[in-house]
């Protein structure tokens, strides 16, 4: 009964995903696909590795571009959502899991994501879904596995450099199952790996391009069908100065009604995780899981401060988060009674409704049941355009 339910929930996830990416490939959405075709660095934007393999695909077989692009996203969407059940299907219990499951700033948030869901994220979400399910069903592999990983990322990397913020997770299943894999450890070569995760890194923020290189990709993007909104100036956000920064983060937190919201998200988001409370403490029992999941944080707020669209890092970050607790699959002690924990679901879910207004997610100006009827409007548009065809 349990697995069908949670086969059931991912289904739904599934389709829900499949429904918004088939939207955003007839409408030819510049960030839901064409986004996928290039990659941000040092303030230019090139195709990344990612753009460039999409590119040569369609050279070769003459399919239609953006087609590659939706299906390529949705593959790896629906790679990650299939190792999150996995890995949640052989957790002894989920009913700690119930709030997490259902919170908007997990699964939903790219459901409820009105202008860039579905994004570059999914590549280090399906591969740390990958690797924690892996780890708890065998933690004897943590080593082998985190390897495995780490050979993966530079290519996610080359991508997009941000998904560098959310690297250090990978190491989390690690730091914890390391005492039961068996002799040798090879620690030298999985410190190599990530001095080559460090240098790819770099490399990227680096290789600046030309201004030249950026005309020509922005153009071939516009030829596509996908050109970019406001692209003269948005994709140079990494070029601005720093004191233009400053300036901007303080205008921005002299908005109240948004900076309220900033700052409370952060206490809100925490009460999905309090079921999951002991299960916290022993992913996070081991101080180089503590400083992984710090330094991504710390990672998480630089970007934070460098992009405007802070939701969709915050998600990033929870996301990672969330799925480090997956890799441990011993009972979880309850720290509250059934009763207390659907008073704290209603308390919580009352409680983002007044937290609503998120960068770019469906109701930014409204709060509460609006919405989520803005957001149910907005899918129940999607399926009516599709009918109509």
């Amino acid at each position: 009964m349990r697995r069908w339910l949670l086969r059931s929930y991912f289904g739904f996830l599934a389709l829900l995903a499949a429904i918004r990416l088939y939207d955003a490939y007839r409408l030819r959405h510049p960030w839901i696909v064409g986004d996928w075709l290039i990659h941000y660095a040092g303030g230019f934007v090139r195709r990344g590795l990612w753009g460039q393999g999409l590119y040569e695909v369609s050279q070769w077989t003459g399919l239609n571009i953006g087609a590659l692009a939706a299906l390529s996203t949705g593959s790896v969407y629906l790679g990650f959502l299939f190792f999150a059940y996995r890995g949640l299907a052989q957790q002894p219990t989920w009913r700690a899991f119930w709030i997490t499951l259902t919170a908007p700033f997990l699964f939903w948030f790219p459901v409820l994501d009105v202008q860039g869901a579905y994004r570059k994220e999914s590549l280090i979400f399906a591969l740390y879904a990958w690797l924690v399910q892996g780890v708890a069903r065998a933690p004897a592999s943590a080593f082998r596995r985190t390897e495995y990983a780490l050979m993966l990322l530079p290519a996610l990397l080359l991508s997009h450099e941000a998904l560098m913020a959310w690297a250090p997770f990978l190491l989390v299943p690690l730091a914890h199952a390391w005492p039961k894999t068996p002799e040798p450890r090879p620690w030298g070569r999985l410190l190599a790996l990530v001095a080559l995760n460090g240098l790819v890194w770099v490399a990227t923020l680096a290789a600046r391009g030309t201004a030249a290189h950026e005309q020509a990709i922005l153009h071939a993007l516009q030829q596509a069908g996908y050109a970019l909104p406001y692209a003269d100036h948005a994709i140079a956000w990494l070029d601005v100065t720093l004191a233009y920064q400053w300036h901007y983060q303080i205008e921005r937190w002299r908005q109240w009604d948004v900076a309220w919201r900033m700052l409370i998200f952060p206490g809100v988001a925490s009460v999905a995780f309090l079921p999951l409370v002991e299960r916290v403490r022993r992913v996070y029992a081991t101080w180089p899981a503590r400083v992984a999941a710090g330094l991504s944080a710390f990672m998480t707020v630089v970007l934070m401060f460098v992009a405007k669209d802070w939701g969709r890092f915050a998600h990033a970050y929870a996301m990672m988060f969330f799925l480090s607790l997956l890799s441990r699959r011993e009972p979880i002690p309850l720290v509250m009674r059934p009763r207390t924990l659907w008073i704290l679901y209603g308390l919580f879910g009352l409680g983002y409704g007044l937290t609503w207004q998120w960068h770019h997610v469906h109701g930014f100006r409204l709060t509460g049941l609006q919405a989520w009827e803005a957001a149910l409007e907005f899918y129940a548009n999607v399926l009516h355009r599709g009918l109509g065809e």
